[in-house]
């Protein structure tokens, strides 16, 4: 296993391969290839392997915990935690197959036995930084923040350059209002995602005096749109702006004024002399809370895009919904509102809903078991141009934490966004408004998983609303 050691892949597996040619009952031997073409990438022939190793040596408890692994990497959950109960029940004291038990469960939103099984971690090895890290971020999710910071503050004491840590804890530093502390720390996600590679310095705020600067995205179109509030700080900065942005958001950000280029993620790029992600503008310039650059509407629709008419089924205030994010995201689980819970809106009198839900969440309304009056706009929208045009028509946007809650606050529509009990860094916690957005309103939870509650809320403002006949108001 030296050449895998070292980094030499095919090397190892040849190797490895070979000894099984000459004794195919060793059950190490398929373990370790397993690790091999799991480190590769090739996770179902590393199952293979995993499995194979399994029959002929059934009580190998690592070969049941890197199985598990390899089905926690190939998003098979339900397959992953058997493969770690089982490893468990051979070998009860191996902390890591806890720790991954423990991030499995909490990819099911079982939170409390991913508590749990973090414990068992610690238990096992008191001094694991891993365990107090992951830990952290189930406590964070179940709304016990104090206690998550204490798991993080414990993981960096043991190991002070642990990236995972300091990136976690940013955001709930974040979350708390503090971005003097968090954004510097926000950094440290360059380890855990994969960063641009230029030969150029990334802008940290120097005087830039003409310079060409590369800014570009680096997460989702709801990121992009947020962020792209610091353009204009950065030609008042005196750089000329080079902007590269999603394919879906190019004809948006044309209306922008003097950008230098404007480009497609993947396409040729001029030459310049800086650059920085789009999410990281904020720290260049020193934000805090007060310091937000928050002028709305900083985006504006296309003309050409601007031909929606919208249909009508009998008048009244038109609103938008979009109640689910993008399935990939790690915590869409809590931040997506099941369709049906949606009902009581639905119900109102003096309502008509238009769906501006993208993805395959927007099939729901076509396989709704309930009755739902909700024109679906989905089929008109190519890209965020014709998005911001259908909702420049709308009086109202309502939308949980995604891309079509961050172009309506960017456009300056009234925006009601519904939110987990713990929400993402930038909604901050117990408001019901946002320093980001002057005509957006925060509907939160008070307790995990209870949508019912907050939809109950937004039913009652709308009722409101409604009985005012003040579109224009919040």
């Amino acid at each position: 296993m030296v050449a895998f050691q070292t980094g030499n892949c095919d090397t190892a597996a040849e190797l490895i391969s070979r000894a099984i040619l000459q004794n195919g009952k060793d059950a190490m031997y398929f373990s370790n290839l397993g690790n091999v073409l799991q480190t590769q990438g090739r996770l179902e022939d590393a199952v293979d392997c995993y499995q194979h190793a399994i029959e002929l040596n059934p009580a190998r408890a690592a070969a049941h915990g890197n199985l598990g692994l390899a089905w926690q990497f190939l998003g098979r959950l339900e397959d992953a935690a058997r493969s770690f109960e089982e490893a468990l029940k051979l070998d009860p004291g191996i902390a890591v197959v806890h720790t991954n038990l423990g991030n499995v469960r909490q990819a099911q939103g079982r939170l409390e036995e991913a508590v749990v099984c973090h414990e068992r971690a610690l238990a096992a090895e008191p001094h694991n930084s891993e365990a107090y890290s992951n830990l952290g971020g189930v406590l964070d999710l179940q709304g016990k923040l104090t206690e998550s910071m204490a798991a993080y503050d414990r993981a960096l004491a043991l190991k002070p350059d642990f990236p995972v840590a300091l990136f976690n804890r940013s955001l709930l530093r974040m979350r708390n209002g503090d971005l003097a502390l968090g954004l510097p720390d926000y950094e440290h996600r360059w380890h855990l995602n994969k960063r641009r590679d230029f030969t150029q310095p990334q802008w940290r705020g120097q005087p830039l005096e003409g310079a060409r600067i590369l800014l570009y995205p680096e997460q989702g179109l709801g990121d992009t749109v947020q962020f792209l509030r610091y353009v204009r700080l950065v030609q008042a900065a005196g750089g000329q702006v080079i902007l590269e942005v999603q394919p879906q958001m190019r004809r948006l950000v044309a209306q922008m004024p003097d950008l230098a280029q404007i480009v497609c993620s993947g396409e040729p790029l001029r030459t310049f002399d800086w650059h920085c992600p789009l999410m990281s503008l904020p720290l260049a310039f020193g934000t805090t809370l007060d310091t937000i650059p928050a002028t709305v509407p900083y985006l504006t629709v296309p003309q050409e895009a601007d031909t929606a008419r919208l249909p009508d089924r009998g008048g009244g205030l038109r609103v938008g919904i979009a109640w689910a994010g993008s399935p990939g995201h790690l915590r869409d689980r809590f931040r997506s509102v099941p369709l049906e819970l949606l009902k009581p809106l639905f119900d109102l009198e003096e309502v008509q809903f238009y769906s501006l839900q993208m993805g395959p969440a927007a099939e729901e309304l076509s396989k709704a078991d309930i009755s739902l009056e909700v024109i679906d706009l989905a089929p008109r929208i190519e890209d965020m141009a014709d998005t911001a045009a259908l909702i420049a028509h709308l009086d109202l946007i309502i939308a949980v934490d995604t891309a079509v809650a961050h172009l309506a606050g960017a456009l300056g529509k009234r925006v009601w966004v519904m939110l987990p009990l713990v929400p993402d860094w930038r909604w901050l916690l117990d408001r019901e408004d946002s320093p980001w957005y002057p005509t957006m309103r925060l509907f939160l939870q008070s307790t995990l998983r209870d949508w019912a509650s907050v939809v109950e809320a937004v039913r009652i403002a709308l009722q409101h609303k409604i009985a005012n006949r003040l579109p224009s108001r919040s």
